[in-house]
């Protein structure tokens, strides 16, 4: 039909829609190259918001439909809507993590990355203010993007992501202390703002100077919260590593050598542990020096140092599990635990597939 008839492909609906614009919502691939191959100039056709065909395929998470369009008609990436949002802001909207990463990766599309939409906001700027701590991650990782970018509103992508916790940081979960860690602890004018706003607007009688000054010495003279915490599961980790060192699995000889020194799962969990007890003891090291020159040093945040810790310590525990079974106990436990982790996957699979998906209503807000 499309083809006996190709003036229906610019033909549009009430919201300004073509076809090309439903094809890339829907992520038929098969229809796109069919439109374009027939009229490639629909792709520059936009709705009455200014959205455009590729808008609505980064929007809806269509990297293929993308791939396509881009390679047919590469300016179409530069399309910007009424707002003067890229593809990349539409995907950050969508919260498809999938464009994100294309979109990095492809260095013809490395202009996208800092632009900003008409009110000064980047891509790092939506994503802050909506909290999706996996696309501020991806973003953040990446050296390009400037996370130090100020919009129209003098603010700063961390100044949305803390929100009404401006000038309370410590008061923030350790999810959240971590995403703060890749976004910077700087913080832009509206902090100020809601400082001198709440001082100005607090009547300050003697007995409110006072307890003033002993809360800021109280948090001069403290470790913030979500430091404590970060020092209590380095310390827990650093406590139980250096234990299982001095106690390792099937116990020493009389000579005061280790029983299993020659077997290679002892030596897997002598590495192991002993990295695990490493980053943990760097991790305490950053926190506690971190605390004492007000200074966040720029290495490893602790919180990922942490991560890693856990992860090695858990596989040194299974290696000196190991150790110390015979072949067949050893077979028998990776069987154990190569089900457990089966079972594990296919109920996330499972509770994925029953999530429903909410990106055709969230379209409006782009």
């Amino acid at each position: 039909m499309v083809s006996k008839n190709p003036g229906i492909i610019r033909e549009v609906d009430e919201l300004g829609w073509t076809p090309l614009h439903y094809a890339a919502l829907g992520g038929n691939l098969e229809a796109t190259r069919v439109l374009l191959q027939l009229d490639s100039d629909a792709s520059y056709i936009l709705d009455k918001s200014g959205i455009s065909a590729l808008h609505v395929a980064a929007y809806a998470g269509c990297t293929k439909i993308m791939e396509e369009m881009i390679g047919c008609r590469p300016d179409t990436c530069d399309l910007l809507n009424d707002k003067g949002q890229t593809i990349l802001h539409a995907a950050v909207l969508g919260e498809q993590i999938n464009v994100v990463n294309y979109i990095l990766k492809n260095h013809k599309l490395a202009g996208l990355i800092n632009e900003v939409d008409n009110d000064g906001n980047t891509p790092l700027h939506l994503a802050a203010r909506q909290h999706n701590r996996k696309i501020i991650t991806t973003l953040t990782h990446d050296r390009r993007v400037d996370k130090t970018a100020i919009n129209e509103e003098f603010s700063q992508a961390v100044d949305y992501f803390l929100g009404d916790n401006l000038g309370e940081q410590e008061s923030i979960s350790l999810r959240d202390h971590q995403v703060l860690d890749h976004l910077g602890r700087s913080v832009g004018i509206p902090f100020f703002q809601q400082q001198i706003t709440s001082d100005i607007k607090k009547p300050e009688s003697p007995g409110n100077v006072a307890h003033k000054g002993e809360k800021h010495q109280a948090h001069s003279d403290q470790v913030p919260e979500g430091r404590d915490i970060i020092l209590l599961v380095a310390t827990l980790i650093a406590t139980v590593t250096f234990a299982a060192g001095l106690n390792v699995p099937g116990g020493f000889k009389s000579d005061g050598t280790a029983a299993l020194q020659d077997s290679k799962f002892f030596v897997f969990f002598i590495t192991l542990n002993t990295a695990a007890f490493s980053l943990a003891f760097i991790a305490i090291y950053i926190e506690l020096i971190g605390t004492i020159i007000k200074f966040q040093l720029a290495i490893p945040t602790s919180t990922t140092l942490i991560q890693c810790s856990i992860i090695w310590m858990v596989m040194a525990f299974f290696s000196g599990t190991l150790a110390v079974m015979s072949t067949a106990g050893r077979v028998g436990m990776c069987y154990g635990v190569l089900t457990d982790f089966l079972l594990i996957g296919t109920y996330m699979y499972l509770q994925k597939r029953r999530k429903p998906t909410a990106k055709f209503k969230k379209i409006h807000i782009i």
